[in-house]
């Protein structure tokens, strides 16, 4: 799983960034290329990007997670949240 994952985060569409202080938040944003944001989607939550993080694992830890589609007014806030966070401070790209 973590040679997919990390297969995933190095294509050319995808951006991962990090911050250089701790920020335990996550939320995952995609994108479509079509203007339909029935295909955009977010989730936000505690899971990390692991097999037990996203349930093909057995794992004791209790995730509580919530997504839902570009046409959700929350996907919007959740876009400019982050580009407040990348564009106000030294954000290397992963």
């Amino acid at each position: 799983m973590r040679r997919k994952q990390l297969n995933f985060l190095e294509l050319e569409n995808v951006l991962a960034k990090t911050r250089t202080n701790f920020c335990h938040a996550k939320a995952y944003l995609y994108k479509h290329n079509d203007k339909d944001p029935q295909k955009d989607y977010y989730i936000s939550g505690s899971s990390n990007l692991t097999e037990a993080g996203v349930g093909l694992k057995t794992t004791n830890n209790v995730e509580l997670n919530i997504g839902s589609f570009g046409s959700d007014p929350q996907y919007n806030e959740l876009i400019k949240w982050f580009e407040g966070l990348w564009s106000g401070h030294r954000s290397p790209q992963l």
